[in-house]
């Protein structure tokens, strides 16, 4: 039996495989989606749904793990992308 590694929501708060949800970090140049899971950096998950985005954007969660203002267009640019896939 294979381990799987699991990381929460920030936005649902539920446990789930690791490869299920989109990591975002907080780089440099600003915050961005590590589709890889590879950047070393601070990072967090999410669900791959528009409601995840929509909680995690109510409760101010990337703004509160990142410890800086997060803007609405950020979430928005989420959704966005998640929808293009």
């Amino acid at each position: 039996m294979k381990h799987i590694p699991e990381r929460m929501c920030v936005g649902c708060r539920k446990k789930t495989a690791k490869s299920d949800l989109i990591r975002i970090v907080q780089t440099a140049d600003g915050i961005c989606v590590d589709k890889k899971q590879n950047i070393t950096a601070r990072g967090v998950y999410i669900c791959k749904n528009v409601q995840c985005i929509a909680l995690a954007k109510k409760k101010k969660a990337l703004s509160r793990q990142f410890r800086q203002g997060i803007a609405d267009s950020v979430y928005d640019g989420l959704a966005k992308e998640l929808e293009n896939e």
